[in-house]
């Protein structure tokens, strides 16, 4: 029985993984998944889903910052020590 595969360069082999293993739970391989994702990608003229949309974690942080909450910096040097403070 011929099986379909997708690989892809540069995707974590543990992501892969697991979002293989959601596919098969509706019953659908990789494979399907993407030609599907082109196909209607290719028809509509644009990317059918937001893809880009923020996650939970980012749209909390935007939502902190319109509260007044964050840190601000003055400098991009100070914003990149604060970054690299606990290296």
């Amino acid at each position: 029985m011929a099986t379909n595969t997708v690989s892809l360069s540069g995707i974590d082999e543990h992501l892969q993984t697991e979002a293989e293993s959601i596919f098969a739970k509706e019953g659908r391989t990789a494979a399907e998944v993407y030609r599907n994702l082109l196909l209607r990608t290719v028809e509509g003229q644009h990317i059918p889903i937001d893809l880009f949309a923020p996650n939970v974690e980012t749209l909390e942080a935007m939502e902190e910052l319109r509260n007044g909450g964050g840190e601000k910096f003055e400098t991009v040097e100070a914003l990149m020590a604060s970054l690299h403070a606990d290296d």
